[in-house]
């Protein structure tokens, strides 16, 4: 039996987000039902990769040209207890 954790349509996503400059690293994450792609990318590229994507998924897959998304995430420096709470 052969397990796929992946498929063309994640594959897409780390190569689409391979080629933006200030991208410093990308990964397949949640494979099985076509899982997600998670990218480490600076903060003044977030944009360029963001129209990257964008640009290019539904090029590649226009059977999914209408879902896929990009969601952004911060890092921030840790929890913080606020008084009284």
């Amino acid at each position: 039996m052969i397990t796929r954790v992946s498929g063309p349509e994640l594959e897409t996503m780390c190569d689409i987000a391979r080629t933006v400059p200030g991208v410093l690293g990308e990964r397949m994450l949640g494979g099985g039902d076509k899982g997600a792609a998670g990218v480490l990318v600076r903060a003044d590229s977030v944009t360029q990769l963001k129209d990257a994507v964008a640009l290019a998924y539904p090029r590649s897959h226009p059977g999914y040209a209408d879902k896929f998304a990009s969601h952004v995430c911060n890092i921030v420096d840790g929890v913080t207890v606020l008084p009284g709470i």
